[in-house]
């Protein structure tokens, strides 16, 4: 199956830095639905699965799918991402000593303390235009290693430098939902019926992809729909 760029040309709500997260029960629509969201992205995306060298990509998902060009799509396992508390340290003691101010010293403390794959994408990135979005799909992988501070600050980092964040969740996350500017709950799993699934928007923001609280058909939400009705028929 071909998977194009053909409504790229369209109105594409992502115009703006902004965080995301998207979570629901473990299943191959959570990340349907994010593939949906970002691949006419207009600053283009950049695609991280989350898992360890013997966990495979899910059989139905858009990896496994093809769906995602292997260009943009980066395999990492938790202990990779990790933050880089060491780098960190170490550059807040560069800093202090050339004389950088306060300001300065939490921009060089947030940027070293990402994940190298990050910080290569925050330094490819272009200054102005529609965002870059990384997304990180099974991001409950990385919570033992991801304190509330820890995603505070690479949020804080990532939406300064221009890239827009959209986290993959599979279950139920903490409290640490209320960092990200847009919160989405998806009632399904499977790709089955999708149409009728309920998109549960928690938390939005005037300049996000969907801009006001409620409960949403995924049928009638346009950049979710207009991508999926090709690609999941043949799982229907």
């Amino acid at each position: 199956m071909t998977f194009g760029n053909e409504s790229r040309a369209r109105f594409h709500p992502l115009q703006r830095p902004t965080s995301i997260l998207l979570y629901g029960p473990a299943g191959p629509l959570l990340d349907w639905v994010a593939w949906a969201v970002v691949h006419t992205a207009p600053g283009g995306y950049h695609w991280t699965d989350v898992r360890s060298r013997d966990q495979g990509p899910n059989p139905s998902g858009p990896v496994e799918r093809g769906a995602i060009p292997p260009t943009l799509l980066n395999v990492r396992n938790p202990e990779e991402l990790a933050p880089d508390h060491a780098a960190a340290n170490a550059g807040i003691t560069a800093g202090v000593r050339a004389g950088d101010g306060r300001s300065q010293l939490e921009r060089i403390e947030g940027f070293l303390r990402l994940p190298r794959t990050t910080q290569a994408l925050i330094s490819s990135a272009r200054p102005d235009g529609p965002p870059l979005v990384l997304v990180v799909s099974n991001g409950q992988r990385l919570l033992p290693t991801y304190t509330a501070d820890a995603v505070r600050s690479a949020l804080r980092t990532i939406l300064s430098s221009g890239i827009a964040l959209l986290d993959v969740f599979e279950g139920v996350p903490s409290d640490d939902r209320a960092l990200f500017e847009n919160v989405w709950r998806l009632s399904a799993s499977q790709a089955r019926g999708w149409r009728e699934a309920s998109l549960e928007v928690e938390r939005a923001v005037p300049h996000g992809p969907i801009p006001a609280l409620g409960t949403l058909k995924l049928g009638a939400v346009p950049l979710v729909a207009d991508a999926l009705n090709g690609p999941l028929d043949p799982m229907i």
